[in-house]
């Protein structure tokens, strides 16, 4: 009986929290103008502040999916943002407090964001990010993402049947970092700003996070690929650690590719998307075998109601 409640006032709690807002809402929406409707896109913004922060928030809307940066912290250990469960086309928009990652110079605040390779490619603004705030003498302060953001393809994408591709070859080191070489990346676009019907994820939300990490029971080993079992029905990411590869091995991971960066102890694990992982079959070049599997987790997510901005 309590066990049922409990499931219940969880329920309730889930549905209140996420407020869909019928009444049309202006957004400074970007995109990176050519990157193609199933890629993933490193988005950057530079601002440069006046003073100790006392408070800062970043607000991001999106109707795909991110890991946001603020100085090159990851500002949220949930993953999957924003928690989008029937995968609608219709944006989100989530909060974050960010005081805590300010510097009193400059700031640079940086999304990965990838298309939800569930709802379809036809969304043609990616993201759309308001950073405001308070300096420490009680000035405000207010920007929205514009034309002076850079943006860049990320080594990720999808597949026209929905399958993640990571590439690491084409990883950009310090891609969020305050230097990198800015003739490298373009301009990001300013879409047709207009409004739009959106969902608005409140403090206390449902959202996604890594529950528990399983090491494999048994693995078999025959011409269809290295399989490795859990023992157990998880749905999540693969985790691989692999040594000597090469650079442009290709391995296919329950339906996830990776593309070898050839470096010692590279991991490859999808980030935007999960496969069924109770049995992990591996399949790679001919010269693959499990001597170059270092080691293999199966990271299970689970469901999980989030109380509090500070991730």
């Amino acid at each position: 009986m309590l066990k049922s409640l409990r499931r219940l006032s969880l329920a309730l709690l889930s549905i209140l929290t996420i407020t869909t807002y019928a009444a049309d809402w202006n957004k400074q929406w970007i995109r990176h103008p050519y990157s193609g409707n199933n890629a993933q896109v490193w988005f950057r913004g530079s601002y440069k502040a006046e003073g100790p922060i006392a408070e800062a928030k970043i607000s991001v809307a999106t109707s795909g999916r991110y890991i946001l940066y603020v100085n090159e912290r990851i500002v949220s250990r949930d993953i999957l943002l924003p928690y989008n469960p029937g995968h609608s086309q219709q944006p989100v928009v989530m909060d974050f407090e960010v005081q805590r990652f300010m510097r009193p110079d400059s700031n640079v605040i940086a999304l990965w964001y990838s298309p939800d390779p569930e709802s379809g490619y036809t969304e043609d603004r990616q993201i759309a990010v308001d950073f405001y705030g308070e300096y420490d003498d009680g000035r405000r302060f207010s920007y929205s993402s514009d034309s002076t953001w850079l943006c860049k393809q990320a080594n990720g994408g999808f597949s026209l049947n929905g399958d993640e591709i990571i590439d690491a070859r084409k990883y950009l080191d310090g891609w969020k970092s305050p230097s990198i070489r800015q003739s490298d990346w373009t301009k990001a676009e300013v879409t047709a700003a207009g409004t739009k019907t959106m969902t608005y994820a409140a403090p206390v939300h449902s959202s996604w996070h890594i529950d528990h990490i399983y090491d494999y029971v048994s693995v078999d080993v025959t011409d269809n690929g290295i399989t490795y079992d859990f023992g157990r029905n998880i749905e999540g990411w693969a985790r691989l650690t692999l040594r000597n590869m090469s650079t442009g091995d290709t391995l296919d991971i329950n339906g996830f590719k990776y593309v070898c960066r050839g470096e010692t102890d590279e991991q490859a694990f999808n980030r935007f998307s999960t496969i069924h992982c109770g049995y992990i079959t591996i399949k790679g070049p001919k010269k693959f075998s499990r001597k170059n599997i270092m080691k293999i987790e199966a990271i299970d997510i689970r469901e999980y109601l989030n109380k509090s901005y500070l991730y």
